[in-house]
């Protein structure tokens, strides 16, 4: 049976020399991030957002929905991939870092292709409330699982990233 690499970080720079460049807005949204301290881990690591701009751009992609959004680097990766008439709908439960992420999405000129909504994302979804970050997201890939509307995998990058698409 395969396994996945254990990324070192000579590997890690590897990737990053080689792989996609990221946009100016987005190296500063990690950067900013840096500053948070331990709720960083919120960010999406790197290599996923060269996954995701791949992903979108390869299956022509035209519509998104993101749930949770932190403070932008997922959003505005998803954006910066979809076509000029392509539309993100972003649901992120915190006002605040919604309000950042809205400014680095004006800043990268990306903000007529997002509209985010500032509600549990669960709420949104399935009108629960609930507040543990984990019970959510396996609340989440649950409920896509039982759907046979939905094609999904869970793809073991950074912290785990559930791709899926209406059938």
């Amino acid at each position: 049976m395969g396994a996945n690499l254990d990324i070192t970080e000579k590997l890690q720079n590897y990737i990053n020399d080689f792989g996609l460049n990221l946009h100016p807005v987005q190296q500063e949204i990690i950067d900013y991030n840096k500053t948070l301290g331990d709720i960083k881990k919120m960010q999406i690591d790197p290599t996923q957002c060269h996954f995701l701009h791949l992903i979108i751009k390869v299956s022509n992609i035209k519509n998104v929905l993101e749930i949770g959004t932190f403070t932008g680097l997922s959003a505005l990766t998803i954006s910066l991939a979809l076509p000029d008439d392509g539309k993100l709908i972003a649901l992120d439960k915190n006002d605040e870092t919604n309000k950042i992420a809205c400014d680095f999405f004006k800043k990268a000129n990306q903000d007529h292709k997002i509209k985010t909504i500032v509600k549990p994302a669960l709420e949104s979804l399935l009108e629960l409330s609930n507040n543990k970050f984990t019970i959510n997201i396996r609340e989440f890939n649950k409920f896509v699982s039982e759907d046979n509307r939905v094609e999904q995998i869970i793809i073991p990058l950074g912290d785990g990233m559930t791709v899926c698409r209406v059938l």
